[in-house]
């Protein structure tokens, strides 16, 4: 019998219980702990928001100077506020999830590099809020969600492998992919008026967080 085999007896019977990581799903092979991947990602995104704040520079020495930053600060705030629902909901996704392995780690790469055009993105947008910058900034948005998606698929599929279940808040179901395509939405509307297409990305990051403000449990 393979070293992989074990016999199992009880209540009058033998059962041969099969360990062979060649007849398990391909996902599920290779499974590593999920500490230095959440290490590396929380240190990523505080590098992420270390750079779009020091992108705020003054112009001035007086109050003036401030209230002419009042439009840079407000899409830093907004981009803030995005990186901070990232990164609560990649928190949460990865306590959820079994484990670990090769592909989560490059889709988790993905969604950081993605991430990792914030600052670029957010700055463009705050000096000039016009028709490109804005469009640009939806498509990051809409390609860190791909990512975020992907990423998403990835531990589900381990998670239910593993343990047969995935747990609740594992899978963001519908939502995702929602959002994804309101991105897109925005994208398209951004050439039409810079006004709506950040009226649409706005939109998107509520329906993210008055859910965890008012501690309410939808699921889309």
């Amino acid at each position: 019998m393979s070293e992989n085999a074990s016999l199992l007896k009880g209540h009058g019977e033998t059962r041969i219980h099969i360990n062979d990581a060649h007849t398990r799903h391909p996902l599920y092979t290779h499974m590593m702990s999920k500490a230095r991947l959440e290490a590396f990602s929380d240190g990523m995104f505080s590098i992420i928001i270390t750079i779009m704040v020091l992108d705020l520079k003054a112009s001035g020495e007086d109050w003036s100077a401030l209230v002419d930053m009042l439009p840079s600060i407000g899409i830093y705030a907004l981009s803030f506020l995005y990186v901070g629902i990232y990164w609560t909901n990649h928190h949460g996704m990865i306590h959820g999830a079994a484990g670990v392995n090769g592909l989560a780690l490059w889709a988790n790469l993905l969604l950081l590099f993605m991430l990792s055009l914030m600052p670029f993105t957010t700055r463009w947008m705050g000096e000039v809020f016009d028709t490109v910058p804005v469009a640009v900034y939806g498509i990051t948005l809409t390609l860190s969600g791909l990512s975020f998606t992907l990423l998403n698929r990835v531990l589900v599929s381990l998670t239910r492998c593993e343990t047969g279940h995935v747990p609740p808040g594992l899978d963001t179901g519908f939502k995702g992919a929602a959002s994804v395509l309101l991105y897109s939405v925005g994208v398209g509307l951004s050439f039409l008026s810079p006004w709506a297409g950040i009226s649409i990305y706005m939109f998107i990051a509520t329906l993210w967080l008055v859910p965890v403000i008012f501690n309410l449990k939808w699921r889309f």
